[in-house]
């Protein structure tokens, strides 16, 4: 809806923030025996706010949103 639209922010996240995310995730692989149900444990525990609240309004993709809006325009060969 319009309203879910409007409270989507853009946030500009600094690439050291997702450089340490990335190693976090990878020194949990590797520290677990390469398990990524270990991985998801840990991540789900820090993350699970943000993952539930992205699941209750997923966001479309600017591409599919276009071609919601004027379906008969899209050409694929």
């Amino acid at each position: 809806s319009e309203d879910q639209a409007q409270e989507r922010v853009e946030l500009e996240v600094p690439k050291a923030l997702g450089d340490i995310f990335e190693s976090l995730a990878g020194a949990i692989y590797l520290d677990s025996g390469m398990s990524l149900d270990a991985v998801w444990r840990v991540y789900y525990r820090i993350m699970n706010k943000q993952i539930d609240k992205y699941l209750k309004s997923i966001p479309k993709s600017p591409v599919r949103e276009l071609l919601e809006m004027e379906p008969e325009t899209a050409k694929f060969q």
